[in-house]
């Protein structure tokens, strides 16, 4: 299954394929999401990958954090970044390909690294942003659960147990609307003016 999620995403050129259990691998280009060929995640898959693939670090941090960031070096596939992370008591893996030469000042095992620095870096990276379609992708390939946007205020999103505030990254109207595209239906519309939020 590996294999072949790794060569679908390299073969097509994707950033980033995301495997949840028992549903058919995504994949990524920007923000237009398109579901695999590939078979559905088997049942145990993610937790085999877990106890075979990340160390005694990084599960620890996966348990304690709810998500774990790093690279691997997998058979003969350039390397890839992933995150792994829980989602509704349900594990989700994204994989995309590494940068060439990427220069980091991260040790060798990205679970050492503090949770305080961590959060550091992920607001770096989300506050470099350029657009909200460009913000959306850098949240959920870096592992987050929750993106919050709201008219003039600056964008949220939820890392494990919290949210941050991403300064400089506000959103117009006209932002929002775009970034909806068809989702943004009568029913939403309804229930944004009932409860003054709407779930996508």
């Amino acid at each position: 299954m590996l294999k072949d999620a790794l060569t679908t995403l390299f073969i097509e050129k994707g950033d980033v394929l995301q495997l949840s259990e028992t549903e058919v691998p995504v994949l990524f280009h920007g923000s237009d999401k398109n579901v695999t060929q590939l078979s559905p995640v088997p049942k145990g898959f993610l937790e085999r990958l877990v106890a075979d693939h990340l160390s005694e670090n990084q599960r620890r941090t996966l348990s304690e954090v709810g998500q774990c960031i790093g690279q691997w070096q997998l058979e003969s596939f350039p390397a890839v970044d992933f995150v792994l992370r829980w989602v509704n008591s349900r594990l989700v893996l994204a994989l995309r390909p590494s940068a060439p030469n990427e220069e980091t000042a991260q040790s060798d095992d990205p679970a050492t690294e503090s949770s305080e620095a961590l959060t550091r870096r992920l607001v770096d990276e989300l506050t470099q942003s350029h657009d909200a379609f460009d913000f959306v992708g850098k949240a959920v390939t870096a592992g987050a659960s929750d993106i919050v946007f709201s008219e003039g205020r600056c964008a949220r999103v939820r890392f494990g147990a919290g949210f941050l505030s991403i300064a400089g990254q506000l959103v117009s109207r006209e932002d929002l609307l775009a970034l909806l595209g068809d989702s943004w239906n009568d029913r939403r519309r309804t229930q944004l003016d009932e409860q003054g939020s709407a779930d996508l």
